[in-house]
């Protein structure tokens, strides 16, 4: 994968879109009588997907990083931005303090953790 730095003024400047809202529902679902199912019962549990490991999020998160930013050092490069002297700083609050308390290992898992000298 080829290496395509990013600026992040203009990264950061373009708006998120907005997804589109679907068409409303009817108010009353059409559906023939011989494909209706039985109401559940009250005794039935409702299925749910298991959680996901943190290895699962992991591969989801860096799958998104791969595809929209253009791989880890770009991901990287945003994270750790350091704007220029006298330009407006375009990083969101959150993205602030978590970068800031990651670096001062105020977070949950810091820096000395994470780097070996």
């Amino acid at each position: 994968m080829d290496f395509r730095p990013v600026d992040p003024t203009t990264f950061f400047a373009k708006p998120t879109p907005r997804p589109k809202k679907p068409p409303p529902a009817p108010s009353t679902p059409v559906t023939p009588a011989s494909q209706s199912a039985p109401p559940p019962s009250s005794s039935q549990q409702r299925l749910r997907a298991p959680r996901r490991t943190k290895w699962e999020k992991m591969h989801d998160i860096l799958g998104h990083i791969s595809k929209d930013l253009d791989g880890l050092g770009n991901f990287l490069e945003l994270l750790f931005y350091h704007r220029p002297h006298g330009t407006k700083d375009v990083r969101t609050s959150r993205h602030k303090t978590m970068v800031t308390h990651f670096l001062q290992g105020k977070a949950n898992v810091n820096m000395t953790a994470r780097v070996e000298f």
